[in-house]
């Protein structure tokens, strides 16, 4: 069962409508004349559209076969297009390619001719520059000799100059070196023959003290040593005087 679209519905519920007015008020004229006027007109809407739609169908269908048409003609003539473009492009570059190869044929002609000249000019160029070179050097060489026995000389020259002063200069220096050390060795010999002199005067009064406090100190000791040997002496002679007459006594004892 097909599905009945909003539309439908609604045109199928008045048509219902429309006969069942038509059952119970056919017998009224007037509803009856209102009732068949709607359905005449539902009817010739109905076919209007039907022809409308059939007429834009059709017309649908045969722009869409002109356009599919045009489609295919103009897809053909882009091939043809495409195919036409493709030939000239490869007629443009086998034409190309030969400019380019009798261009590239013309410039290695034309390089060759010019290294050709080149190398010729260079080697001219180099031969004339050699000339020159072997002349330069040789005036470069027969200068360094001169100049070398220019500064030969000069240096001789400057050697001998120097060993002159040199030699005047040390003879001078050992004369003024003689003098001042014979000036010195007179002036040492002052110094040393005062610093004799004097340290022979202080030595003798230094010994000369010495000995005056040697003899006090020797005197002063001989006086004590004699002072106490002469006590001691009386002492011993007392304790024998008293040993004596110890004895005497305990002897008459003794001996009763």
């Amino acid at each position: 069962m097909a599905m009945t679209t909003n539309s439908g519905q609604l045109q199928a519920n008045g048509y219902d409508q429309l006969g069942q007015l038509m059952e119970q008020y056919g017998d009224n004229e007037q509803i009856a004349a209102v009732i068949t006027g709607a359905l005449v007109d539902g009817a010739l809407t109905n076919l209007n559209m039907g022809t409308n739609l059939q007429f834009e169908s059709g017309m649908a269908e045969l722009q869409m076969q002109l356009t599919s048409q045009l489609e295919e003609l103009k897809t053909a003539n882009q091939i043809e297009l495409i195919g036409a473009e493709g030939e000239m492009a490869k007629e443009l570059l086998g034409v190309q390619g030969e400019i380019d190869y009798n261009k590239l044929a013309i410039e290695g002609a034309n390089q060759i001719n010019l290294s050709n000249v080149n190398s010729s000019n260079k080697i001219n160029e180099l031969g004339v520059q050699g000339d020159i070179n072997k002349v330069l050097n040789e005036q470069k060489g027969r200068l360094d000799r001169e100049l070398a026995v220019t500064k030969g000389e000069q240096d001789r020259e400057t050697w001998q100059t120097r060993g002159d002063e040199d030699r005047k200069t040390w003879e001078t220096r050992g004369d003024e070196e003689r003098k001042t050390v014979g000036v010195k060795g007179q002036e040492q010999r002052k110094t040393d023959t005062n610093k004799i002199q004097l340290t022979g005067k202080e030595e003798l009064k230094q010994i000369a003290a010495t000995g005056d406090e040697k003899l006090k100190q020797i005197g002063a000791t001989g006086d004590e040593t004699r002072k106490t040997d002469a006590n001691k002496t009386d002492q011993e002679i007392r304790l024998r005087t008293d040993a004596r007459g110890q004895a005497k006594k305990k002897g008459a004892t003794f001996f009763g």
